[in-house]
């Protein structure tokens, strides 16, 4: 068998006082792990755990778990799908399948999941009038395409009405008919804790959200929106035409929990609103909007958080940033340049006005915004107070360590604000705005207009300020870095920093614990059982110059070998090995069950990032 290979990365800030951190954890016993599996070596449609979980053979395609169905022709699909039962898999081979209508009633459970995969992503095509309905919970569509055909209604391509239901990997193109616009939506989500991740949509040119969260009363959602494709939606010329909507108004005021993050947008220009919020308590993180017509919209609903996103405009006209309405809401470290145009509606942050007593349907009041640490970067209008002519201004906004930089690229000097309808009540504090002038008068404290920002490019693009003002750590995506990915290739690398370098392959997480299968699979936890939870690595620092990582051991393993390396900049990495082989370890003095990897700290202590990666030779899988 040939090795298996898993690579552990390990981030943190090692400081004088002896304190080691990893990212996004709470103490510093704890891992984070970024780890891909080579998945299907075999090619034929059934994932290596799940070969291995039932007893075939991961690298024998005439191997099939006992579990497993194959399907080549419509009439096998529908039929197996009409008696699918919890832990079934059905692979379809490749080929088209036309006029396709799918009411899939089959209920899964979370250890043992329905799935409905391509056997190549991308390769059984459906084609005419299609429409699939995940009508149970725990039911996974992987790898289909929708190319050239139209919904046969409404509610879409893709309509999950259960629960705990993924749609991975799909691809929904030009799926629009022949008969002029339709009004449809192409996926449509309801239910609660489902996920659409990797996929593409492209080319959609009728009125109707292209991704919609529908929701039927206030009950939250939990919905994930991630690391998709959405490419080339044709302008609408009105309202109906958003990308993505979560929510309505008649349920705008309760809580969604929906998460849309790490997804690349291009040439999304339906309408004003790109992504329209219509609830409560969502979160839209790390997502990248490359020329697209509008703005991230707060429209309904408060207390979301807008962060870590990027906005690069190229000048379109009628493209801007972010709007907000509504109270209590967070926009936080996210990059917008190149915003043009002097529309009073337009302009890189926008905050509305609100009208007295509004209904549900109507403009509600902003009050407590968080605007924090954003860069605005050659923006004719970087800030916009009081858009909309709702009779009240916006009410109060707190802004910190804000960046906003006009004429960097020599195109002229704009005020970094408009004011239509000035805010109530404002703070200021460690604002930095330079190269026109304000907008306010007098500046207030808080704003400092006479020195210039020390801006530096990084490999991006991107304008960062090394001062720590403005946007940090920000991760341009690019199309390639999103989208369906398939599932035969080599073991691939993610750096903990980055969300989704390209060439990702598959990762998944059967029993839903946290933990991916081939980190349970080497440490010898269930892959299947969620409530048995693996005994991660441990990382710690000491002092004389050494930092020292403790892994749990494979029972079986008879050798593993490790790297340390070092870098002191994750916005230009320059990794280097401080320390490698087995002769960095020792039995743990906590227990048997690990190996303490030592290495030395080279020059001075200061701020250091880690990663360890461990190669194990397993045998007799």
């Amino acid at each position: 068998m040939p090795r298996l290979r898993l690579y552990l990365f390990l981030l943190g800030l090692l400081f004088y006082v002896g304190q080691f951190r990893v990212s996004g954890m709470e103490t510093s016993a704890s891992l984070s792990v970024y780890e891909e599996l080579q998945v299907d070596r075999d090619g034929d449609g059934f994932l290596d755990v799940e070969e291995w979980a039932a007893g075939s053979l991961p690298d024998d395609a005439s191997s099939l778990p006992a579990n497993g169905i194959v399907v080549g022709s419509k009439a096998e699909l529908l039929a197996a799908a009409a008696t699918a039962t919890a832990g079934d898999i059905i692979v379809i081979e490749d080929g088209e399948y036309t006029n396709l209508q799918l009411a899939w009633n089959a209920q899964g459970t979370s250890e043992d999941p329905i799935v409905l995969r391509a056997r190549n992503v991308g390769k059984a095509e459906f084609t005419g009038v299609c429409q699939i309905r995940l009508n149970g919970n725990y039911c996974v569509l992987d790898g289909l395409s929708f190319l050239n055909g139209e919904p046969s209604s409404a509610v879409g391509a893709i309509d999950v009405r259960g629960s705990y239901c993924r749609v991975t990997n799909c691809s929904i193109v030009h799926f629009n008919g022949d008969s002029g616009y339709l009004n449809t939506d192409w996926i449509g989500i309801h239910g609660s804790h489902n996920r659409v991740d990797h996929c593409h949509f492209e080319g959609k040119n009728g009125v109707g959200p292209l991704l919609v969260v529908w929701r039927a009363n206030d009950s939250p959602n939990y919905h994930q929106i991630d690391h998709n494709v959405f490419k080339e939606y044709t302008n609408g010329g009105g309202n109906g035409f958003e990308t993505v909507r979560i929510g309505t108004s008649t349920h705008s005021l309760s809580s969604s929990y929906t998460t849309v993050e790490y997804n690349y947008f291009e040439s999304c220009d339906g309408e004003a609103e790109i992504i329209s919020n219509k609830s409560c308590h969502n979160t839209y993180r790390g997502n990248t909007f490359y020329e697209c017509y509008g703005a991230l919209t707060l429209r309904h609903g408060n207390t979301c958080v807008v962060e870590d996103n990027v906005f690069l405009t190229n000048g379109k006209s009628g493209a801007f940033g972010i709007r907000v309405i509504d109270r209590d809401h967070i926009v936080r470290n996210n990059y917008i340049e190149g915003q043009r145009g002097s529309s009073s509606f337009r302009g890189g942050i926008v905050l509305s006005t609100h009208v007295t007593d509004p209904l549900l349907v109507e403009y509600w009041e902003v009050r407590n915004l968080e605007v924090s640490n954003n860069s605005l970067i050659n923006c004719q209008q970087s800030f916009i107070y009081g858009v909309g002519n709702n009779g009240n201004p916006p009410h109060s906004a707190n802004f910190i360590n804000n960046i906003a930089r006009s004429g960097l690229d020599g195109e002229g000097l704009f005020p970094v604000i408009k004011v239509v309808e000035d805010l109530v009540e404002q703070s200021y504090t460690g604002n930095l705005y330079y190269g026109s002038s304000v907008g306010l008068s007098p500046v207030p404290s808080g704003i400092n207009y006479q020195t210039a920002p020390n801006l530096v490019q990084n490999a991006q693009g991107l304008w960062m300020d090394p001062s720590g003002r403005g946007a940090q750590g920000i991760i341009r995506l690019y199309e390639e870095d999103c989208g369906p990915v398939q599932r035969v290739g080599a073991l691939d690398r993610v750096e903990a920093w980055n969300p989704l370098p390209r060439g990702r392959v598959w990762q998944t997480d059967f029993d839903g614990d946290g933990f991916t299968v081939l980190y349970e699979f080497a440490i010898g936890d269930s892959l299947f059982t969620g409530t048995t939870a693996p005994q991660p690595a441990i990382i710690r620092s000491e002092s004389n110059g050494f930092a020292f990582l403790f892994n749990r051991r494979r029972t079986g393993i008879a050798h593993v070998d490790y790297s340390v390396e070092m870098t002191d900049s994750l916005e230009l990495p320059n990794w280097q090995v401080i320390a490698v082989d087995e002769s960095l370890t020792q039995p743990s003095p906590q227990s048997d069950l690990y190996d303490l990897v030592y290495a030395p700290v080279p020059g001075s202590v200061g701020r250091r990032f880690f990663r360890l990666r461990i190669n194990d030779s397993v045998s007799g899988m």
